[in-house]
């Protein structure tokens, strides 16, 4: 069995990108014989409070949920992460967390996200951490943003 571990679903904020809607994505595993993807929304890299876009995923993904598999962009510097985690995997069904530190102003090795860390270990939670999405952002609302805390960034 071939599961692509890395799946977005929605568009980068820039551009368009082929695959941003599960129709299409389930188009391409067929192509590329994958059985099953673990999708998470691309809008949720963009946003504070990736709630909204958890909740965007599950509309978009319609049907194909066999296919697939719900992961939750979590912002675990955000203070209501612990609210969007049990939402995210008691109500909604949730099969994991995705995390996004470089554009989400955190370090792994915070010790204001340890608390996140145990929770998901405490409750079997998978986590896929993802350590870089696009080099070179050179759009123009973000100038001068690469970095918006000033800390570095794992």
């Amino acid at each position: 069995m071939i599961i692509d571990a890395n799946i977005y679903l929605g568009n980068w904020a820039f551009r368009r990108v082929t695959g941003g809607n599960a129709d299409e994505i389930i188009r391409m595993m067929d192509n590329f014989s994958i059985e099953k993807a673990l999708v998470s929304s691309m809008n949720g890299v963009m946003y504070r409070n990736c709630q909204e876009a958890n909740i965007e995923l599950l509309e978009g993904i319609g049907n194909t949920s066999e296919r697939l598999v719900t992961f939750a962009v979590i912002n675990p510097a955000y203070a209501g992460w612990r609210d969007d985690v049990t939402d995210c995997f008691d109500e909604f069904g949730f099969q994991g967390a995705k995390i996004h530190p470089g554009f989400h102003g955190y370090r792994i090795s915070d010790e204001s996200v340890q608390p996140f860390f145990r929770y998901c270990a405490e409750n079997n939670i998978p986590i896929s951490y993802s350590a870089r999405m696009e080099e070179g952002i050179e759009h123009w609302a973000l100038r001068g943003l690469e970095n918006p805390t000033g800390r570095e960034i794992d």
